[in-house]
């Protein structure tokens, strides 16, 4: 067998908390992120229920220094939970060290995509939205950002 392994680092930010620490202490009380959607706007919002992330993309944009509407709301919590992850792994610079990433996400931006749905044929302007639905697209975004840009 080949060398280990070893998880040196921890982001989350899901709908029981907004870092590891309160994730773990939500886990071992057994409280419950399930409600209906009150996040994004959408017509499936009073249908079905959801794990969300309390914190507003307004507010989660200003943390991390982005532009309103640059990003979905799937890579922003992604940069966020890596960004905590490299902290907690005490990695400073990316290059120093080889690392890898695990991630796992849901719905994949769809909060612009059926904001900007109407408009595809119409204008281009919102075309990131609606054509990087896919898996890589939130990797995409958060290499980009080089996990450590840190502010």
């Amino acid at each position: 067998m080949g060398q280990g392994v070893a998880i040196t680092g921890i982001g989350v930010i899901s709908a029981i908390g907004n870092n590891a620490a309160e994730n773990h202490a939500s886990l071992i009380s057994g409280k419950t992120g399930i409600s209906k959607i009150s996040q994004i706007e959408t017509i499936h919002k009073d249908e079905i229920m959801v794990g969300e992330i309390s914190v507003e993309n307004p507010e989660l944009e200003s943390q991390l220094n982005l532009a309103p509407d640059e990003y979905s709301r799937t890579p922003i919590i992604g940069i966020i939970a890596s960004q905590e992850a490299m902290a907690h792994a005490g990695i400073t610079d990316i290059t120093d060290c080889k690392t890898g990433l695990i991630s796992s996400t849901t719905v994949g931006g769809m909060d612009k995509s059926e904001e900007y749905f109407y408009e595809y044929f119409e204008s281009d302007k919102h075309w990131n939205h609606i054509t990087g639905l896919h898996a890589g697209d939130s990797t995409a975004y958060w290499s980009r950002r080089k996990f450590c840009d840190h502010h």
